[in-house]
């Protein structure tokens, strides 16, 4: 069976280049490309693919924004967030969103390959270095909280 993907990423390198790594595999067929938030929303209402790749930093609507607007219009479509970016409250925006998936563009080809496939197969997948920090965010907030007033 053939994953359906919609790319989207405001750096057309990128793109071609992620095309490129998926056009070597049977399993994987790449259904449109997009170069910002905006034109996502569009292709993901049009197309439906199975699984959207998409990157945070974009110009006209950012990410996370285009991922809330995706997952109401194209529901079964799994989001993997692809980025370069660290930024705590992105990679918490994008996951209470609807991403399923948060990977980082420094990933080696067959390991992006590798975790493509098991997003494919309905896993979510979280980079341990944002892993980590959502453990720390979680924990923080059931942590109890010091009363500021004086007894």
């Amino acid at each position: 069976m053939t994953t359906s993907v919609l790319l989207v990423d405001d750096h057309e390198v990128v793109r071609k280049g992620i095309r490129s790594l998926l056009s070597l595999t049977d399993d994987f067929e790449v259904v449109g490309e997009a170069a910002g938030g905006a034109e996502a929303i569009e292709l993901a209402r049009d197309l439906a693919p199975d699984l959207i790749v998409i990157d945070l930093m974009m110009p006209d609507v950012d990410g996370v924004e285009a991922i809330r607007a995706i997952k109401s219009l194209s529901p079964r479509s799994a989001i993997a967030v692809l980025t370069s970016t660290d930024q705590d409250d992105l990679a918490f925006a994008a996951i209470e969103a609807g991403a399923q998936s948060l990977l980082f563009k420094s990933m080696l080809g067959d390991e992006l390959l590798a975790t493509l496939r098991r997003i494919a197969a309905g896993e979510a997948v979280i980079h341990p270095f944002v892993a980590q920090r959502i453990l720390k965010a979680v924990r923080r907030k059931r942590e109890p909280r010091e009363d500021p007033s004086p007894a």
